[in-house]
């Protein structure tokens, strides 16, 4: 699932750095800091969660807050849909590394 290259994973939209990401569709989501310290073991601690909707990799965060897991409300899997944005002013993988999880899916949108 968080292998690089797949839909399920990407730092970079048409070449151009992923900036933001926002919930378009869904139930509440609850973000969790899980404290791994690579963007795979980040999508890869949300793929073993039957829960999660997705993560989020920010390598410039602080030790302990890079990795941010989005889990469903109520303990269920309800689908939950999200919005990248990207800018062609970041480079590829410069900025956020999302990853989709077992309830939710990442679209993509261009940034102004």
């Amino acid at each position: 699932m968080c292998a690089s290259g797949s839909n399920n994973y990407a730092g970079a939209i048409d070449g151009a750095g992923i900036v933001s990401a926002e919930q378009l569709v869904g139930p509440d989501v609850a973000t969790a800091y899980n404290g791994e310290s690579s963007a795979m073991d980040c999508c890869n601690s949300c793929a073993a969660n039957p829960i999660c909707a997705g993560s989020g990799f920010w390598g410039g965060a602080s030790d302990g807050m890079q990795c941010f897991i989005f889990i469903s409300s109520g303990n269920t899997c309800s689908p939950v849909d999200f919005e990248a944005l990207y800018s062609s002013a970041f480079p590829p993988d410069s900025g956020y590394i999302f990853s989709n999880g077992n309830c939710g899916v990442y679209n993509e949108a261009a940034m102004s």
